[in-house]
Parts: structure tokens; sequence; C-alpha cells
């Protein structure tokens, strides 16, 4: 297949090759889609869905009357002397309120060595979400990290909240190992082109969140070996700080799957979205290894994914090893009613290893919904495809961290008909392709591939 630009701005091509790197998010649960436990909070701070987050379905919630002082935390991974990191977080208040009644909330990066303390400014109110970031160096290697969000008042007579405040969307990242010591992109880079910033997370979620408490439960496994791994107890750069599971296939199998043990709602007139986030450098076997998704468990399948070399996929940083396995479709041939989602490891009798994470199940239409009301838009369910949810749409939370590299902006094609570029926004609305030469990004209305992966 050529590539081809369509009259209406659709872009069909072989396969799309990102520059952007891969890191992990260093920050578990970072919108508490999966309420996963990996947070410990004082009285006064919860997670709610109402308001929403920023194009997230659950945000934290600091509320009136909370005492000043230690509100959440989370353990995180080991800092690295010398080392760049990335720091980002949303922030939202309802109403106005006097810079002298407001406590100001410090993020404290709290190690053996030293504290980094960053500081969100009292200015922000009115309903709007503003994004806060910063890069701090490492000052000496530490033992163990501590994310403390705190309250802080300049104020003597202010010792409680007197006013709602909301934070989403934690991002954490370590610039230097991901892009090489000397070559870390720029805080303004980062705030304008890491692609968690602005997808849409757990509108529609159907598949049951994995929390610390149901980890080994709520998936069961059948002619596969797995092992479970909890939430903050991965700490290499090549692993999630998510919740992750490990499939080994069994070599007199021809495949092995794992289950929900609870069930979701089909409706059989929904399109539904279903992915993973995988780790398998390469396939082993002569066959190439493979992952079914079924909702329900019968046939027809909800869709196949190929296990390709994930690393052709990518420029590099720690989770250059992950891919996302997605797939897009209708339930029309079967009648709704309450079904388990069923995922498939085809490992061709072989005890090749599989470890993924960010399990989903998706009702598209919620977040088509949400596109509108954030872009001012009216697309419909008929104008995205799979390409436009792997693009937009993360589940219960951001495990990966995808960041478009400043230093490689050339968008090329080549002679296999792939497109090779930094990324490529799909926006339905748009009625012609664009090409951003300053950050190496596409903008098309549709993108098709003809190379299923």
């Amino acid at each position: 297949m050529a590539i081809k630009i369509g009259k209406n701005g659709e872009l069909y091509c072989n396969t799309v090759k990102y520059n952007w790197k891969q890191c992990r998010n260093m920050i578990a649960d970072g919108c508490c889609g999966n309420m996963s436990g990996a947070w410990t909070f004082a009285n006064g701070v919860s997670y709610v869905n109402e308001p929403c987050g920023y194009k997230s379905y659950r945000c934290f919630k600091i509320a009136t009357g909370t005492p000043a002082g230690d509100l959440f935390q989370q353990k995180l991974p080991k800092l690295i002397s010398g080392h760049k990191y990335y720091f980002s977080v949303f922030q939202k208040m309802l109403f106005d309120i006097a810079s002298s009644a407001l406590i100001h909330i410090v993020f404290r990066f709290i190690t053996p060595n030293f504290s980094y303390n960053f500081k969100i400014m009292p200015h922000i109110s009115r309903g709007e979400w503003y994004k806060w970031s910063d890069i701090f160096t490492s000052e000496g290697d530490s033992t163990e990290t501590t994310l403390l969000v705190y309250g802080q008042s300049g104020n003597p007579s202010v010792t409680k909240f007197t006013r709602d405040i909301y934070l989403d969307k934690f991002i954490l990242v370590d610039l230097t190992d991901t892009f090489g010591a000397g070559n870390e992109p720029s805080e303004e880079w980062c705030n304008k082109n890491i692609r968690e910033h602005e997808v849409i997370i757990n509108y529609g979620s159907m598949a049951p969140a994995v929390k610390k408490d149901n980890l080994t439960k709520i998936y069961y496994e059948h002619r596969v070996t797995r092992g479970c791994f909890d939430y903050l107890t991965l700490d290499s750069f090549w692993e999630p700080r998510d919740y992750m599971y490990m499939l080994t296939g069994q070599t007199n199998n021809v495949e092995g799957y794992i289950y929900s043990s609870q069930n979701s709602t089909l409706e059989n007139n929904e399109m539904f979205y279903a992915c993973i986030d995988y780790h398998r450098p390469y396939s082993y076997t002569q066959e190439p290894d493979s992952i079914d998704f079924y909702f329900p468990e019968a046939e027809p399948v909800l869709g196949h994914a190929p296990i390709v070399k994930n690393q052709e996929f990518n420029s590099g940083g720690g989770m250059s090893e992950w891919k996302r396995a997605s797939v897009f479709n209708d339930r029309k041939s079967f009648s709704s009613g309450s079904y388990k989602l069923r995922i498939d490891y085809n490992n061709n009798y072989t005890n090749n290893e599989m470890r993924l994470t960010a399990i989903n199940l998706i009702r598209v239409r919620d977040n088509v919904e949400q596109y509108n009301i954030y872009n001012g838009t009216n697309i419909t369910i008929n104008d995205v495809n799979k390409e436009w949810c792997d693009r937009w749409i993360d589940g219960r939370s951001s495990p990966i961290i995808h960041i478009k590299d400043p230093n490689n902006t050339k968008i090329k094609f080549n002679e296999n008909y792939d497109i090779i570029c930094n990324d490529i926004e799909i926006r339905p609305e748009l009625k012609e392709v664009k090409f951003d030469l300053d950050t190496g990004t596409i903008y098309c209305s549709k993108l098709v591939k003809i190379q299923n992966y």
C-alpha cells in the first residue's frame, strides 16, 4: 500500500514508527482511576468524580476545612544523582479567593539526601484547570523517595483550607535516563509535547479496576503461569509503577489466558475498544505470538493483535520494549447482557514470557463525547477508528509516558510506505493533512494503517 493523503484529510500508510521516547511514569495511578491504594490520604482528602478531573473521570479533592500539613503521599522510585526530572500536575479551584486566605500546596520530593519543594501559587481560580510543572536535578543518589503533597499557610491565622482544591494527572519522569545526559528537553518542550497531558483517561472504562487489595483475584489464569506484581514494588526503568502481571506460556498448550472475575455490561449497539500495554522485546518463534481479546468469551473474537518487535515503533527510553496491543469492534452478533473480558496469550507451545499492565475495556462513545467537550467539535462514533482510540484514550491510568524527541523532528516516508515522525494527532474535524516541522507532528482527520500491530 502506498502512502496516500485523502481529499478530506485522511492519511493512509503501512505502519507508523514514532520518534517519541517511552518512559515510565514514576507516580502510580496519577488520576486515581484504579482507586489503587497506592496513595496514603490524610483526613479531608479523597478522590472524586464530581467534578471530574482534567480530561479524566476522577481527580483528587482537598476539601474545605482540611487542616494544613500532610495531605497525601506516595512512595517513589529512587532518584539518581545528577539526573534531571520533569514533574507536572493539574490544579483547579472553583471560586476566587483572597491570597491571604489561601493555604499553598507544596509538592515535596523527600529523600535522605535532600528535599525539593515545588510550591503551587495562589492565583488559580474560576473553575479552570492549570498545569503546574518544573524540572529539578537530584542532588544525590537516594535509597528511598517520597512525594508528599503538603498544605502550607503563610498566614498564621489560616490553619485550614477555605475552598475545595482539586489535583489531577500527576506525572514524574527521569529525563536523563530517557534522553541521555545533555540531551534532556526543556520544561517548555515537555509541557507542550507529552502525549499523556491531553489524553482522555478513565471514561467509559468497563474492565474492573485493579487495586492493591484485589490484585491476585480480579483476574484469573488458565493454561498459563501468572506472576502478580503490586503497585510501587518495581523500581527499574523498564517496568511500570502500576500493577503488572507476568504470563509464562506452557509448552503443552498453544494458548493460555486470563479472564476477569467480574462481568461487564455489553450493549450490542455500542463500539468497544480493548487494550493492554505489554512487554515482549521480540517474538521468539517462527510463528509469531499474538494476543486475542474476547468480550464475551465466545466467537467471533473482539479482536486479534500480533506481537511485534516493539522497539521498532519508538526511538528509545526505559519503556521502549513496551507497546500497546488494542482492538476496536462492535458486538452486534451478541445479545446485550453481562459478560467477562478474556485476554488470550497465544504462546504457540512455548514457555515465552509476556508482561502486561493497563488492562482496559472501554465504551468508545463516552470518549467521543469528552473529545467534543474539550475541543468544541461535533464528531461522532462513525468518525473514529482504532488508531483514533490509540492516540486519545488511556484507560484508568498512564503508566507509560510518551515524549516527542526535540532532537529528531524530521517527518519521513520510507520505501516500505511507513511514516516516521514524532506523533500523529488524529482530529476528525480536520479536512486536510497538516505537517508541523518544528515538533515533527502530523495532523490528519483519520489514520488508516494496512499492517495490523
